[in-house]
């Protein structure tokens, strides 16, 4: 994709803003507004695809989730945060993957991949969330039983619970 057709998809993707007879420019990350959109499209998409994975999961994609939340736990055992975010965007696209396909993972991945650059924004301009690190330790695992419980109003809720709108 090239010109106007890139432009246009990165605008439907939410990368960028554009400005009539000016051009365009990187959306602000450091705007609430902005937060809070892209929390309540996270939300609601995350909500949905566990919702539906906890209906439709089998044991072989429960197992393949299985490594991943023991890097996560291992991860957040070392404190590695770097590792433990890795891991953690492994987890979501592989259930959005698990959930619908590479389409949805590809729809979810955008909006995945803004609210991680908003966050790492926040992390610098804010103070450490404390809170949402020691949250994390056990969230993951408790998502993935729920899964495997096939517990769909569970595994929605819970992953409701798992991240929150930053502070910054």
């Amino acid at each position: 994709i090239q010109g106007p057709e890139a432009m246009i998809r990165l605008r439907d993707e939410g990368w960028i803003e554009l400005i009539p007879h000016g051009g365009a420019r990187v959306v602000d990350y450091h705007n609430p507004l902005k937060h809070r959109l892209l929390y309540d499209m996270r939300l609601s998409l995350e909500s949905g695809i566990f919702y539906f994975l906890a209906q439709t999961i089998t044991a072989a994609q429960a197992a393949e989730l299985e490594p991943i939340v023991s890097r996560l736990e291992h991860a957040y055992a070392m404190q590695d945060s770097l590792e433990y975010r890795r891991q953690d965007a492994e987890f979501h696209m592989a259930a959005a993957f698990l959930a619908g396909g590479s389409r949805l993972k590809n729809i979810y991945r955008s909006i995945f991949m803004q609210w991680c650059i908003m966050m790492d924004r926040c992390r610098r301009i804010g103070p450490t969330n404390q809170r949402t690190w020691n949250q994390a330790e056990k969230s993951h695992r408790a998502i993935h039983s729920a899964l495997k419980a096939k517990d769909s109003s569970l595994a929605a809720q819970l992953v409701r619970r798992h991240f929150q709108i930053p502070e910054c």
